[in-house]
């Protein structure tokens, strides 16, 4: 969902070339819209950081 960038070879125009590729891209746009549905299910992106931080906590 978005495009790779060799940091080691890009200026400026280049990150902000490929934000609005992808920010345009229909496909790229239903997955993110896919992948935001999701996240709400399972309780949201404060849920998640509970989750990482008990799994930090427990191991």
């Amino acid at each position: 969902m978005g495009e790779w960038l060799d940091v080691g070879a890009v200026g400026v125009e280049a990150p902000r070339a490929a934000i609005g590729r992808v920010g345009s891209d229909p496909v790229v746009r239903g997955s993110l819209a896919g992948m935001r549905r999701a996240v709400l299910r399972g309780g949201g992106a404060a849920r998640g950081a509970d989750l990482v931080g008990q799994r930090l906590r427990h191991g």
